[in-house]
């Protein structure tokens, strides 16, 4: 302000701001160091907050977790303090600029300003200097200008600060560093003309993206899976963690409304195995008041009075019991379970699949511990419209037919024993999205997961376990072949062996009978 002041007077400020210029500089620093750090407590808050659910065994990594939140905190406050300090400076400095500056335009200095005269000192001069319309309007439009010049240069220079301190802190040039900064431009969803957009994904990504505001649909290249989903360091596929960094890179979009008609389209331009749209399966899906945002779609084919009494399970003397139960999944699999009908066990790791080696099975969550599936769900922005979705399974399990599991809170059941009872689906604009969950950077569609490539992969799985049967049958009986020529060969032996011996007793008796009847003749 007084630099426009000096300008407007044709007094050189540059020499009366520099010292506030500099100020604002560091402070420009301290701010992006302050961002960092805020995001970094919020990722690792999120990280350990999602440890604790799924792990809360696991002491000493969480210890080690909260310690490092701690120190990040700690460095938070120090920060704080450094920029109050700043401040403070920065507004004595500005102080003493203003005096010096009234003194040079009223030809005093700036010691009798200290003794309150400064207003009235800047008020005299005011009214002492009375230009006309014409030179105010002139004097306005070139201090704007001066001024936006002025703060362009200090952005630029504020900026390119910034880049030489990440390139020296991460030990990278200050061309990668700049980059980088680029690369934390928001994503727009709603222009495709800009070339800067989608800066958050890489280029092959981008390329497929499906046109902003539609229903994305099927491509029958797609084969995504557990692999693929669960692999956090394949580019463009690690997920954000809702706070406030990842926040920057989404649009708000207060206008937009929740409509869940495009998941329901979504399910329409997808066939079942009898060529019908798989949506044929579900009810019409219902707003859960209670629940904001979420919806429930019911299985058709569901009917609580049809579950079996009887349990091919080994618990509860053979009688069924059944219970509800909550499966967290990602949107990308939705398809390949309404295709299937049913939740399948997991039990290849091959195939990406997270599961207790001792107990393969489906994983659910009992009815008390249903807000624990969140941790499994992630949100996606399905139509690039500023609305993310995300889905859960409620289901009935028969816990006659469990799998015993020790260390989780998690129930583990056999594939036979799960039913779909029905979907629900959360639909949430940006700012209603919670901290802490999981959110797709965008839908891809070659990570959908392909119930075609699924069946494919579950009939070769069947037909590796058939030849694997053989394989084990022929073994055993190439054992039993060679088990029954080795008794041959014994009993071969053995009969060779008694022979010998009665041939060995005759051919004694007879020496025995000559050697007798040899010495009878002697006498």
């Amino acid at each position: 302000f007084w630099f426009k002041v000096a300008q407007c007077f044709g007094i050189d400020g540059q020499k009366m701001s520099n010292t506030c210029c500099s100020a604002v500089e560091k402070a420009a620093k301290l701010q992006e160091f302050r961002r960092k750090l805020e995001n970094q407590i919020e990722s690792r808050v999120g990280v350990l907050e999602r440890l604790r659910a799924l792990h809360p065994d696991r002491k000493e990594a969480l210890d080690k977790g909260q310690k490092c939140v701690e120190k990040l905190r700690w460095q938070l406050s120090e920060v704080e303090k450094m920029e109050r300090t700043m401040r403070n400076a920065a507004n004595a400095q500005m102080v003493d600029d203003q005096r010096a500056a009234v003194a040079i335009v009223v030809g005093g200095d700036s010691t009798k300003l200290a003794s309150g005269n400064a207003n009235d000192a800047l008020e005299n001069t005011c009214s002492t200097i009375e230009p006309s319309t014409a030179e105010a309007t002139e004097v306005a439009d070139v201090t704007e200008t001066t001024v936006e010049a002025t703060e362009t240069v200090e952005t630029t220079e504020s900026t390119e600060a910034i880049d030489a301190i990440e390139a020296t802190e991460a030990g990278e040039s200050t061309e990668t560093a700049a980059k980088r900064r680029k690369r934390r431009k928001p994503i727009v969803y709603y222009d495709d003309s800009d070339p800067d957009t989608y800066d958050l994904l890489p280029s092959y990504i981008k390329k497929r993206l499906p046109p902003c505001g539609e229903v994305p649909p099927f491509d029958s290249n797609a084969n995504g899976g557990p692999l693929f989903w669960n692999n956090l360091e394949r580019p463009g596929a690690e997920p954000l963690y809702w706070g406030r960094w990842a926040k920057s890179w989404f649009p708000r979009s207060p206008d937009v409304e929740v409509d869940v008609g495009k998941v329901v389209q979504f399910f329409r331009l997808r066939k079942g195995p009898d060529g019908n749209p798989v949506s044929n399966l579900l009810g019409s899906p219902q707003a859960v008041e209670d629940q904001g945002g979420w919806f429930r779609l019911p299985w058709l084919a569901f009917n609580e009075a049809d579950l079996p009494k009887d349990s091919l399970g080994p618990h509860n003397a053979g009688y069924a019991d059944w219970q509800k139960a909550w499966h967290g999944c990602k949107f990308e699999a939705l398809y390949s379970i309404l295709y299937c009908g049913k939740l399948t066990a997991s039990e290849d790791a091959g195939y990406g699949e997270r599961f207790n080696q001792a107990a393969p099975g489906v994983y659910v969550h009992k009815d008390s511990l249903a807000h624990k599936v969140c941790f499994y769900m992630r949100f996606v922005p399905l139509c690039r419209d500023g609305i993310f979705w995300s889905a859960r399974w409620e289901v009935r399990v028969d816990r006659s037919d469990r799998v015993v599991v020790r260390g989780t809170d998690q129930w583990v059941q056999e594939e036979r024993s799960v039913r779909l009872a029905a979907l629900w689906l959360c639909g949430r604009r940006a700012e209603d999205l919670e901290v802490g969950w999981e959110v797709s950077r965008c839908w891809d569609p070659l990570m959908e997961a392909n119930p075609f490539s699924r069946a494919e992969h579950e009939n070769s799985k069947a037909s590796l376990m058939e030849l694997h049967a053989e394989v084990e049958a022929i073994k055993k009986n190439q054992v039993d072949d060679e088990a029954q020529h080795s008794e041959k060969i014994t009993s071969l032996a053995r009969l060779q062996h008694e022979s010998y011996q009665a041939c060995f007793a005759d051919l004694q008796a007879e020496v025995e009978a000559l050697k007798k009847s040899q010495a009878d003749n002697e006498q």
